[in-house]
């Protein structure tokens, strides 16, 4: 699978990334704001949406990078087939916290926030500094209004990843 094949694609990345609206996380692999991508995926039709998420799941799967293909999987809309990847990989790999936090997503968007609260409370045993799971424990906490826990957690989220502009309205609406 060739993933952003064309030569426009190519130069839409790089432009998101002059503009500082997609940033280079680590090796060929990108992280884009939320609300920028939630704008963009804004255009595109559910076809292409959940056919553009399942290539993306495979290659995933191709380079062994679980997490981002039970993420794809779910975005695809193969709910059933993110369930079962996402079972196996707690299963075989009980103390990565990227499946971890996986497992926490999907409880919290299951709407199940005692058991993600749990698992991003493992998470954060297993790996201090992740944000995702400080970010994702804020948005318990602020659910339950617990503002000040999730304020804290806001702010060790934005002390480890720097500042978004979702976190700084989290913050400044909690002060």
């Amino acid at each position: 699978i060739e993933i952003f094949s064309t030569e426009n694609i190519r130069e839409a990345i790089h432009e998101l990334l002059i503009l500082g609206l997609l940033r280079k996380t680590g090796d060929d692999l990108y992280e884009m704001h939320e609300t920028v991508r939630a704008g963009l995926e804004s255009f595109i039709s559910l076809d292409i949406y959940r056919t553009t998420h399942q290539q993306l799941a495979e290659w995933y799967a191709e380079i062994g990078n679980i997490s981002a293909q039970i993420f794809h999987l779910e975005k695809s809309g193969n709910l059933n087939e993110a369930k079962k990847k996402l079972d196996e990989a707690v299963s075989l790999f009980p103390n990565n916290a990227d499946v971890k936090f996986e497992q926490g997503r999907v409880a919290y968007n299951q709407g199940k926030l005692v058991e993600a609260e749990r698992i991003f409370l493992d998470v954060l045993k297993l790996l201090p500094n992740h944000a995702n799971a400080h970010f994702s424990l804020g948005l318990i906490y602020q659910q339950r209004g617990e503002n000040s826990k999730a304020l804290a957690e806001f702010e060790k989220a934005r002390e480890i990843a720097g500042p978004n502009i979702e976190l700084e309205k989290r913050i400044n609406s909690l002060k």
